[in-house]
Protein backbone atom coordinates (compact mmCIF):
# COMPACT_ATOMS: atom_id res chain seq x y z
CA UNK A 1 0.00 0.00 0.00
CA UNK A 2 1.15 3.46 -0.43
CA UNK A 3 1.83 5.39 2.42
CA UNK A 4 2.16 8.48 0.39
CA UNK A 5 -1.36 9.88 -0.33
CA UNK A 6 -3.42 13.16 -0.51
CA UNK A 7 -1.73 15.99 1.24
CA UNK A 8 1.74 14.42 1.58
CA UNK A 9 1.27 13.86 -2.67
CA UNK A 10 0.53 17.52 -2.71
CA UNK A 11 2.75 19.10 -0.22
CA UNK A 12 5.67 17.51 -2.32
CA UNK A 13 4.29 18.41 -5.56
CA UNK A 14 4.16 21.88 -4.40
CA UNK A 15 7.63 21.97 -3.24
CA UNK A 16 8.68 20.77 -6.09
CA UNK A 17 7.28 23.39 -8.13
CA UNK A 18 8.48 25.81 -6.74
CA UNK A 19 11.53 24.45 -6.42
CA UNK A 20 11.19 24.42 -10.48
CA UNK A 21 11.16 28.33 -9.69
CA UNK A 22 8.26 29.02 -11.96
CA UNK A 23 9.56 26.81 -15.07
CA UNK A 24 6.81 23.78 -16.04
CA UNK A 25 7.08 20.48 -15.30
CA UNK A 26 5.65 17.44 -17.06
CA UNK A 27 3.82 14.34 -15.21
CA UNK A 28 7.36 12.17 -15.86
CA UNK A 29 9.47 15.10 -14.68
CA UNK A 30 7.28 15.53 -11.09
CA UNK A 31 7.51 11.88 -10.87
CA UNK A 32 11.14 11.76 -10.92
CA UNK A 33 11.22 14.99 -9.20
CA UNK A 34 9.49 12.96 -6.11
CA UNK A 35 11.36 9.88 -6.18
CA UNK A 36 14.14 11.86 -6.00
CA UNK A 37 13.00 13.06 -2.64
CA UNK A 38 11.92 9.60 -1.37
CA UNK A 39 8.57 9.86 -1.91
CA UNK A 40 6.95 6.72 -3.71
CA UNK A 41 3.90 7.11 -6.46
CA UNK A 42 2.88 3.57 -6.36
CA UNK A 43 1.85 2.20 -9.90
CA UNK A 44 0.14 5.04 -11.53
CA UNK A 45 2.42 7.81 -10.88
CA UNK A 46 0.68 10.27 -13.31
CA UNK A 47 -2.69 9.50 -12.10
CA UNK A 48 -2.26 9.96 -8.45
CA UNK A 49 -0.38 13.08 -9.17
CA UNK A 50 -2.72 14.70 -11.28
CA UNK A 51 -5.54 13.88 -8.73
CA UNK A 52 -3.71 15.10 -6.38
CA UNK A 53 -2.55 17.83 -8.13
CA UNK A 54 -6.57 19.60 -9.11
CA UNK A 55 -6.63 20.42 -5.67
CA UNK A 56 -4.32 22.78 -5.46
CA UNK A 57 -5.02 23.69 -8.98
CA UNK A 58 -8.35 25.10 -7.26
CA UNK A 59 -6.63 26.64 -4.51
CA UNK A 60 -4.21 28.36 -7.02
CA UNK A 61 -1.21 27.13 -5.62
CA UNK A 62 -0.31 25.53 -8.66
CA UNK A 63 -1.34 26.31 -12.69
CA UNK A 64 -2.02 23.61 -15.36
CA UNK A 65 0.42 24.35 -18.21
CA UNK A 66 -0.95 22.64 -20.82
CA UNK A 67 -1.83 18.55 -21.09
CA UNK A 68 0.45 17.17 -18.43
CA UNK A 69 2.27 20.20 -17.43
CA UNK A 70 1.95 22.06 -14.38
CA UNK A 71 3.83 25.17 -12.92
CA UNK A 72 3.83 26.96 -9.70
CA UNK A 73 1.61 29.08 -8.85
CA UNK A 74 1.01 31.70 -5.72
CA UNK A 75 2.20 29.84 -1.85
CA UNK A 76 2.49 32.05 1.05
CA UNK A 77 5.71 31.83 2.30
CA UNK A 78 4.66 30.10 5.89
CA UNK A 79 2.69 27.15 3.83
CA UNK A 80 5.61 26.33 2.05
CA UNK A 81 8.15 26.07 4.63
CA UNK A 82 5.67 24.24 6.70
CA UNK A 83 5.17 21.92 3.72
CA UNK A 84 9.23 21.68 2.92
CA UNK A 85 8.84 20.13 6.56
CA UNK A 86 6.17 18.18 5.86
CA UNK A 87 8.01 16.62 2.82
CA UNK A 88 11.46 16.42 4.82
CA UNK A 89 9.65 14.47 7.92
CA UNK A 90 7.73 12.05 5.35
CA UNK A 91 10.79 11.40 3.21
CA UNK A 92 12.49 10.54 6.85
CA UNK A 93 10.26 8.28 7.76
CA UNK A 94 8.08 10.49 10.40
CA UNK A 95 4.54 10.41 10.23
CA UNK A 96 3.91 13.40 12.46
CA UNK A 97 6.41 16.43 11.61
CA UNK A 98 8.61 17.84 14.46
CA UNK A 99 6.78 21.08 14.56
CA UNK A 100 3.32 19.13 15.49
CA UNK A 101 5.51 17.00 18.02
CA UNK A 102 6.87 20.16 19.63
CA UNK A 103 3.27 21.59 19.57
CA UNK A 104 1.66 18.46 21.03
CA UNK A 105 4.31 17.83 23.73
CA UNK A 106 3.22 21.55 24.74
CA UNK A 107 -0.25 20.60 24.66
CA UNK A 108 0.80 17.91 27.15
CA UNK A 109 2.81 19.66 29.45
CA UNK A 110 -0.39 21.90 30.18
CA UNK A 111 -2.56 19.58 31.32
CA UNK A 112 -1.61 19.17 34.67
CA UNK A 113 -2.13 22.85 35.37
CA UNK A 114 -6.08 21.84 34.59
Amino acid sequence: MNKFLGYRVRAAAVVALAVADGAPLTLTELAAALAAMGIPLGRAPHKTLSDALRWEVRKGRVHRAGRGKYKAGRVPRTTLIYMRERVAAYAAGDTVPRRQQRSDAAAGANDDLE
